[in-house]
């Protein structure tokens, strides 16, 4: 199985693959869900009529056009879902119980 070329960049395969986005998200971020290198969606994005940069936050229509370029099911997340994801059971437990931990102590003044 090859990994398909746009404009003569090689991408990896979305087969169908369905992946989370945030709206509002960059080129970089899409390529740390994929594996693939920023430089290389900025040139397809090139090649696709698009001028953006790697750190640019690029529209919802955008990541479905580069998603669809590479047989990959974009779905957008909202802010809202993505604030409720922060504590979900993902979230490493440590870092909940050193919150938790932490003594308030309000600050008394002379």
């Amino acid at each position: 199985m090859q990994a398909p070329s746009v404009g003569g960049v090689m991408l990896p395969r979305g087969n169908g693959e369905a992946i989370r986005l945030s709206r509002g998200a960059s080129l970089t971020d899409f390529a740390e869900k994929i594996g693939a290198n920023p430089a290389s969606l900025v040139a397809v994005m090139m090649n696709l009529g698009e001028m953006v940069t790697a750190t640019q936050s690029v529209s919802d229509e955008t990541l479905q056009l580069l998603g669809d370029e590479m047989n990959y099911q974009v779905q957008i997340v909202s802010p809202e879902e993505r604030t409720a994801s922060c504590w979900s059971p993902s979230t490493s437990s440590s870092a909940r119980t050193r919150a938790a931990k932490r003594p308030w102590s309000p600050v008394r003044r002379s």
